[in-house]
């Protein structure tokens, strides 16, 4: 399983839209992608190039998450926190990655159409 993280400093990357790092895990190897200047659609299609199954971000707008969705990468966005604590979660428990998500994003207090998974 490969698993992607947009990252800013030792946190996920709060927009992904702008966002210039990715980290890239597999087998406890890890790879960083710079995709400054790129949009946000070049970006998803680099995924799709290192074949990226999981994908974790801040804020992303609905077309990108459709179009990375119709890539095959399964996207779960507005998540926010340390990526390492996040990494964790998602490796050992994935029901669990709801605790990262932003605020206002949270299933039981959705009032916001983008916030949707």
């Amino acid at each position: 399983m490969k698993i992607a993280i947009t990252i800013w400093n030792e946190i996920v990357s709060p927009l992904f839209d702008v966002s210039s790092r990715i980290m890239i895990i597999e087998n406890e190897k890890i790879e960083y992608l710079d995709v400054s200047g790129m949009c946000p659609f070049e970006k998803i299609d680099k995924l799709e190039l290192k074949k990226i199954d999981i994908f974790l971000c801040g804020a992303i707008s609905l077309g990108v998450r459709v179009y990375a969705k119709s890539k095959g990468i399964e996207v779960y966005p507005f998540i926010t926190g340390n990526v390492r604590e996040i990494l964790e979660t998602i490796l050992t428990n994935k029901a669990e990655i709801h605790k990262y998500q932003m605020p206002g994003c949270g299933r039981r207090h959705r009032r916001f159409r983008n916030c949707r998974n």
